[in-house]
């Protein structure tokens, strides 16, 4: 009875447990966060439009007015943070510099998605608008941009401060003007908010020319394509929502053939080809006498049959190749081909053939006389002929036991299957073992022991279930086993394959209720017996590993792990999903359904199933998804197909997956992603093919993608002109339906010259055009007309919607760009249709094809290193990561689409290749505004927004085609490297060239990757220079290849290049110096139109630095003549001083040379030395291979040496750029121990004038430091920490406190200011308080920043340093920091009891509030992380850490959580207070008798924790020091005995039973300690 009630007890518990559990995953769902959150990718309101004219008055409300405060979820644009650094004062570069040069050092457009309530100007919307922005801090004319600018400056909002210096700014050559809708639903114009572009000669302009708006939507749709759901997604199958079903809807098997697009000739299934057996296996069926088997080998192009004792193996693409093997005695029972382990086989020996017999297993060795992998045409994986060693490689006896089953793994291990129903294994290996073996047999079913236990032996009364198949997930390694009832097992082999374990198994009836219980309405016997069972590979589905097919094709999918750890190593099996087969539906009046299904296979997707339709043919299944591929959920095609055959075996025999770059692309700690749908690979790869293989021969077949099915109905229908080509771009949305026929219309194929030109007409007839749409006065919605695709405001629209259209319904949309001017909304106060403008299906089709064609190495890195070994040496190469044959395949893509853009001018009109028009007018004329009616207005509106939708598509297929152009030709320049031994012209680079080859990918290569190639080009040039080759040969071919990588300038170049080579070769002095100044000379002539760092570059290669500098300063003079750029600089720079500006400019430009080479030499003086290498010869020591490469020693000669050269120049303005440089490079050692007139004028104007001091001061206080006056230091440091800047953050000012306390120490005397010490005391109290704050401010960040207050507090916090008052009363009080509380308290000595009690409730209660949501194990993790942090603090400071309180609050909240109740006194042990101090609180609590135990009905639960704490001693009696051990033990035996007493007197129950039972255990052990 007592074990009954305990049973019900503990399951009242749980049932408890699960329905806390339920109602937090209600409360904490993320529903309403879905719901309200802006959708990826949404549309954002504010655009930007031309500048208006400039008498017009931008409409900007009063600063003191703003509009409502009510917020809305607002859809956010995608941020397109510009890639340029900005530069400081005077040319200063930050640590990583641009390697990209610009004409200016200051005027650099940048931009930030920035939110228009931070723009200062009164409005209140949540709306984001890119803001653009020029890195200069110019304000000669105050305009509403400059307005913005200064505000965002000044609360450092998106980072726009970080990203201002204080150079002189050009001014904008245009504005953008930006619209919006505020959070009362009223739209607004501004004008002249952003930048649009600078002054000529001042800076990049756009950015770059549209390559990075066409770069940005190919990563769009690359990672469109790589987050493309996953199988379980598709299922619905999560770790929150329980097993569900899916097949019994209408729309989980469209018809094609009816409802809204009726495609009947839609082909599934591709063209059927025939090969029948040879006619020598033929003849042998008349000699069969007790058993024949057929098979197929995909891995080698190989079927195979058994007849009797005979195995016939032959090339089932031609029925050719015929092997044969009759050495056995006995009849063939299984049949199973194995890769070999390595090491264990000689190289010949390629494959195993595994034969079992009733007698023996047999092992025979395969070889081809030659092996090929090519996949250039079907069945070419073996292209030689097969044969089998006539001798055996292996035999073991089977000791009675009948295997049906070989399998393999991609490790070599070999597996049998048992009729006795257990898993067997094959162990070899190439050398004996300890029992003389190489060859042994081992059953993974039962116990180890069986192997030393005749098999006569064994006997076991369970009825025998044999193994009828063995599965194996490669990817995962893991086993799966299926027996004849339909009972399947997992085997997990261990995360590298090589162990065997058991982990689950589930019988065929449990599958069966199992399913039952997820399909209610379909009968059991759907569900039973599986026929097949197939793994799924971790590449298809991280959650879903495992595939059953029942007999009726019902599709079971199982996972081996917990849901919400999908990553571990299997434990169980538990069924996921129920996935009926088509017939199903209730909307099917005459259902076709599979039946007796007797074979089934599963791969990637696609599902085959032979039904038994008579006792001689069957009904062949097809399931796929490759009409539907980007739907969601999973809805898929079906054909069913008559055979006259009776399938013996299905197999996919041709799998190819597209070439991948020789170093894969790393995702970091993500995982890697799944495979994408076959519409991604369908360019590259040729369509899957599967065999059914039967008594007859094989019949071969193609499940079609969507480009053959497109290629059939054009072929069918004599063209494009047909409703089935129509149809098909509905099924499918507009943009993947123009990919797919681009990938027609750009093949090279013969047989397809016809099929391309139909499909290039298919793809403008059908492509759409670009539009927009108009409708209601709502917040941006649109029209529901049939082109449209956004039926809802874009905010509230789910991220899913591009994914999931309507049956029938196309996605003709790109991303749509709402807009409305200024006149337009005056004229009709705000209820006006708003214009979405949208992409034409082409344009979607172009992005998505150049996507997929680029997708493989458009994110991977050009180029990684290889450790490679030479005559014992080892060294780093750098190759290229890619292929040349992939390379090759990617650019004749390439080409192809550049060629199709090029010759179609029907595309975008004859813009496309050089598109001059101008942008359209985006305002009404004043006129329209107050005399057209409304009607008229809006149709003209919509007049002039279909012609910018058009004027936008125009511009942005210009980009596209650009984009596919300079990609062209970079991968043509790519394949002509690897042509020219890649590593060897990467090494030929400059060390900062080289990283940037080995980190930069092939997009960063194509947009702003200029110097790379053109070093990559000048290190082939080069090459042929140092062979004494012409370079006219690869000159000429690098202009064809790459014309705009490589210009005519560039050849002239290459022979001013070859004219210092000739200097390099040059051994005589004196030849050498003339040749290098002859060089300098013709440089110097024209230095204001050469490329000036290249030439420098070239240069310093040669050791010529003083060239370098004569070159740069001789240019500098050349672009500055009258001297404007230091009339500039003394000016203070002036804003209206445009020449002098530019002057300046070109100056710092110049400048820069002479820069870089002083970074070139300290980095290689500050290089790790070489070490020495052994002498191969006795005699003088061998020259250097390059007499030019510096060591450490040179190098920092040659730095100093230069920089003696810099200093002896009277060019002050150079001397100013030199100090900047190398403050920026961070080497303010150097410049702190230059002996100039220059530096400390230098120091002292910066640290007056500049914007940002900050850098300069903390030179100060460094150049006192390194002078040993240490006290200045001090001062300079403590005046930094007290600084009220925005500038500084808290940490700084912490940093700067403990450097000036180290200086203050470290003063001789302290200084006169402060006498008597009193300045050192003074700044460890503001040490003290500033840790305080600095902890403020850490616990604020943590929080949500959407809290009122929040990032005030922390503005607050960064800007000055605050006393301890200020910290409680402006920031612990009111944002309820507990422990910043108690930590003030300590701080400031002042000890409360009430409010240090209350203090800690609250940390506690708000730690176990925090973590809601969590497993009770993690919640505890948390807490006591907490605690013993907290403990270990306060440990020693007894006041501000009230022993009883906390102790008893917590085992208050932890009996209310049904935690474990050892929880506390584990945990403040930990804390690191003593066992003695613990025992007298809680007995001291437990002695209270506080009511609060018996709300709780638990008042014995102290009880608990006292037991718990003896116990531990106990356990660990060495936490009492020894001399007092006793006394405490015997203190302990007296509570223990009046313990006793007391629950000897209560009421019998079941808590004080076990506590009666648990401390009269503990009696003896204490006493035992005292012995």
């Amino acid at each position: 009875m007592n074990f009954l009630e305990h049973g019900s007890w503990r399951a009242l518990c749980a049932l408890s447990l699960c329905l806390v559990l339920l109602i937090s995953s209600i409360l904490t769902s993320p529903v309403d966060y879905l719901h309200n959150r802006p959708a990826e990718g949404a549309l954002s309101k504010a655009v930007a439009v031309p500048l208006a004219p400039q008498n017009s008055i931008a409409s900007v409300p009063p600063m003191d007015k703003p509009h409502g405060s009510a917020a809305t979820p607002r859809a956010v644009a995608r941020s397109r943070h510009s890639r340029q650094r900005p530069r400081g004062k005077l040319g200063r570069t930050r640590r990583k510099r641009r390697r990209h040069i610009l004409k200016s050092p200051f005027c650099k457009l940048q931009q930030r998605m920035v939110a228009v309530r931070d723009l200062g100007l009164g409005y209140d919307s949540d709306e984001v608008i890119d803001f653009g922005f020029c890195s200069g801090t110019c304000e000669d004319r105050r305009i509403t941009y400059d307005i913005v600018i200064s505000h965002l400056a000044k609360n450092d909002a998106a980072g726009i401060s970080r990203a201002r210096e204080s150079n002189p700014c050009c001014r904008p050559k245009s504005f953008v003007n930006s619209a919006f809708l505020d959070n009362n639903n009223d739209y607004h114009s501004i004008q002249t908010v952003g930048m649009e572009s600078i002054l000529p000669g001042q800076g990049p302009t756009t950015l770059n020319n549209g390559i990075d708006a066409a770069a940005l939507e190919v990563d769009r749709r690359i990672q469109d394509d790589r987050q493309y759901p996953e199988i379980a997604q598709m299922l619905g199958i999560s770790a929150d929502v329980l097993p569900g079903v899916s097949g019994m809807s209408d729309i989980d098997y469209p018809l094609l053939g009816t409802g809204q697009v009726s495609l009947p000739r839609l082909l599934e299934i591709g063209p059927v080809r025939r090969v029948p057996l040879p006619p020598e296996l033929v003849e042998q069926f008349g000699h069969m006498q007790c058993n024949c088997m057929l098979g197929i080998f995909p891995d080698i192009s190989r079927a195979w049959l058994t007849i009797d004792t005979d195995i016939y193996i032959w090339n089932y693409n031609d029925g050719g190749d015929l092997t044969y093997f009759d050495g056995l005695s006995e009849t063939i029972l299984s049949v199973g081909l194995v890769k070999p382990k390595p090491g264990v086989f000689q190289a010949h020996i390629t494959h195993l053939l595994v034969l079992t017999t009733p007698v023996d297993i047999v092992i025979l060795g395969v070889t081809f006389s030659a092996l090929h992998t090519g996949a250039s045409a079907p069945g070419s994986c073996v292209t030689e002929a097969l044969s089998l060693l006539p001798e055996p490689l292996f035999c073991l006896p089977t000791d009675n036991t009948f295997f049906q089953v070989v399998e393999g793994t991609g490790t070599g291990r070999l597996f049998l299957a048992g009729q006795d129903g257990c898993l067997y294994e094959v162990a070899y290996q190439a050398e004996a073992g300890w029992f003389g073996q190489c060859c042994r047999k081992i059953n993974h079913s039962r116990s180890s022991l069986s192997l030393f236990i005749p098999a006569v032996l064994q006997f076991s009364f369970s009825e025998e279930d044999p193994l009828m198949q063995i599965a194996v997930d490669h990817s995962r390694h893991i086993l799966y086993t299926r027996s004849e009832k339909g009972t399947i097992q997992v085997f997990d082999l261990g995360s590298d394959g090589q162990n065997t374990s058991r982990v689950a198994s589930l019988s065929h009836g449990t599958i069966a209720s199992a399913a039952v219980n997820i399909a209610r309405t379909v009968e059991k016997l759907n569900f039973s017996p599986v026929v097949h069972i197939a793994p799924i590979e971790s590449s298809e589905s991280a959650v879903c590993h495992l595939l059953a097919v029942t007999h009726t094709g019902v599709r079971l999918y199982f996972g081996t792990c917990s849901l919400r750890y999908p990553g571990t190593r299997p434990n169980t099996l538990i069924l996921l999903h129920v996935r009926m087969p088509p017939g199903f539906s209730a909307a099917v009046t005459a259902p076709q359904r599979p039946a007796r299904v007797h074979k089934a296979l599963y791969s990637r997707g696609t599902l085959l199933l032979a039904a038994a339709a008579s006792e001689d043919s069957d009904t062949l299944w097809c399931v796929a998804q490759h009409s539907f591929s980007l739907h969601f959920p999973l809805m898929e095609a079906q054909v069913s197909v008559s055979t006259d055959v009776r399938a013996w075996a299905l197999a996919c025999i041709e799998d190819c997956l597209p070439a991948q770059p020789m170093q894969s692309f790393t995702y970091g700690s993500l995982p890697p992603p799944m495979d994408p749908p076959a519409a991604v690979w369908q360019h590259m790869v040729p369509p899957r093919r599967f065999m059914l293989l039967s008594a007859q021969g094989s019949i071969m077949f193609e499940v079609l993608r969507p480009l053959e099915q497109l290629r059939h109905l054009l072929v069918t229908g004599g063209g494009a002109d047909t409703e089935d080509v129509q149809k098909f771009f509905l099924l499918h949305r507009e943009d993947q339906a123009c990919a797919t026929s681009l990938a027609l219309a750009c093949s090279r194929a013969a047989h397809d010259t016809e099929v391309s030109s139909w499909a290039a007409r298919a793809f403008f007839r059908y492509g759409g055009e670009s539009h927009i749409n108009m409708k209601g006065t709502g917040p941006l919605a649109v029209s529901s007309s049939p082109g449209s695709t956004f039926q809802a405001s874009p905010s509230l629209m789910p991220t899913n919607l591009l994914r999931s259209p309507a049956q029938g319904l196309p996605l003709t949309a790109s991303t749509p760009i709402p807009v409305i001017s200024t006149d337009a909304a005056a004229a009709f106060d705000g209820n006006m249709s708003v214009p979405i403008f949208n992409f034409s299906g082409k344009h979607g089709g172009v992005c998505l094809y150049i996507a997929r064609i680029l997708r493989t190495l458009w994110s991977q890195n050009i180029a990684f290193e290889r450790l490679n070994t030479d005559a014992g040496r080892q060294f780093t190469l750098v190759e290229s990561s890619t292929s040349t044959e992939l390379l090759q395949a990617v650019l004749n893509r390439l080409e192809s689409l550049h060629n199709f853009l090029e010759r179609s001018a029907q595309f975008s009109g004859s813009s496309i290749a050089n598109p001059s028009y101008p942008p359209p007018q985006r305002h009404l004329p004043g006129s329209f505004r107050h005399n057209v009616p409304s009607q008229q207005l809006q149709q003209e509106l919509q007049r002039k927004y279909q012609a910018e939708a058009q004027s936008r598509e125009q511009t942005s297929m210009h980009g596209l085609r650009k984009l596919v152009h300079i990609t062209s030709q970079v991968l043509g320049l790519w394949t002509l490297l690897t042509e020219h031994q890649f590593p060897a012209l990467v090494d030929g680079l400059s060390p900062e060239l080289r990283e940037s080859v080995k980190t930069m990918t092939l997009r960063e290569l194509v947009v702003r990757g200029g110097e790379v190639t053109g070093g990559l080009i000048a290190s082939l040039i080069n090459r042929y220079i140092g062979d004494n080759a012409s370079t006219d040969a690869i000159s000429q071919r690098l202009r064809t290849i790459c014309p705009l990588l490589y210009s005519p300038d560039d050849m002239l170049c290459s022979k001013a290049n070859e004219l210092l080579q000739a200097a390099r070769q040059e051994n005589a002095r004196g030849e050498r110096e003339r040749l290098l100044q002859e060089s300098l000379q013709l440089y110097s002539n024209i230095a204001h139109q050469i490329d000036l760092p290249l030439v420098c570059s070239q240069y310093r290669q040669v050791r010529f630095y003083e060239g370098v500098v004569e070159l740069s300063l001789a240019a500098a003079r050349r672009l500055d003549p009258q001297g404007l750029a230091l009339h500039h600089y003394r000016q203070e720079q002036s804003s209206m001083d445009t020449h002098g500006q530019q002057a300046l400019a070109a100056r710092l430009e110049c400048y820069r040379g002479v820069t870089m080479t002083l970074q070139e030499l300290m980095n290689q003086a500050a290089a790790g030395p070489q070490s020495p290498g052994v002498p191969k010869q006795p005699g003088p020591p061998a020259a250097s291979s390059d007499p030019n490469l510096l060591t450490n020693e040179e190098a920092a000669k040659h730095f100093e040496q230069l920089l003696v050269l810099c200093q002896q120049t009277g060019d002050e303005l150079f001397h100013i750029s030199l100090y900047e440089w190398i403050i920026s490079s961070g080497h303010t050692d150097t410049l702190l121990r230059l002996s100039s007139p220059f530096l400390e004028p230098f120091l002292e104007r910066m640290s007056r004038k500049a914007r940002d001091p900050l850098p300069y001061i903390d030179l100060l206080w460094r150049f006192h430091e390194k002078s040993n006056n240490f006290g200045s230091a001090a001062c300079v440091l403590a005046r930094l920490a007290d600084m009220c800047s925005t500038e500084l953050s808290l940490q700084q000012r912490v940093e700067y406190l403990a450097r000036a306390i180290l200086s203050a120490k470290s003063s001789p005397g302290v200084p006169s200011l402060a006498p008597n010490g009193e300045f050192l005391h003074e700044l460890e109290e503001k040490m003290e308080v500033a840790r305080v704050q600095l902890q403020i401010q850490q616990t604020l960040s943590g929080t949500c920043s959407q809290i009122p207050g929040v990032p005030e507090a922390l503005a607050q916090l960064n800007d000055n340093l605050l006393n301890v008052t200020k910290l409680y009363g402006d920031f612990a009080e009111p944002f309820g920091l507990s422990e910043s509380k108690l930590a003030i308290l300590h701080c400031a000595g002042y000890c409360d009891t009430t409010l240090i009690r209350s203090l800690w409730q609250e940390v506690i209660d708000k730690e176990l509030q925090s973590s809601l949501g969590m497993s009770a194990t993690d919640r505890m993790q948390l807490l006591h992380q907490k605690m013993v942090s907290l403990g270990k603090l306060y440990a020693r400071s007894p006041r501000y850490l009230p022993i009883d309180e906390v102790a008893g609050h917590l085992e208050r909240r932890v009996c209310s959580l049904s935690w474990d109740e050892g929880f506390v006194p584990h945990c403040l042990l930990d804390a690191g207070l003593s066992l003695l101090c613990l025992l007298d609180v809680y007995n001291g609590l437990f002695r209270c008798r506080d009511s609060s135990w018996q709300r709780l009905s638990k008042p014995l639960h102290l009880l608990h924790s006292v037991h718990v704490l003896l116990q531990t001693f106990v356990q660990e009696p060495e936490r009492i020091a020894a001399q007092e051990r006793r006394l405490f033990i015997n203190r302990c035996l007296d509570i223990v005995a009046s313990y006793l007493i007391e629950l000897q007197a209560m009421d019998p129950c079941r808590d004080s039973t076990d506590l009666l039972q648990n401390f009269r255990s503990l009696q003896p052990k204490l006493e035992r300690l005292l012995v």
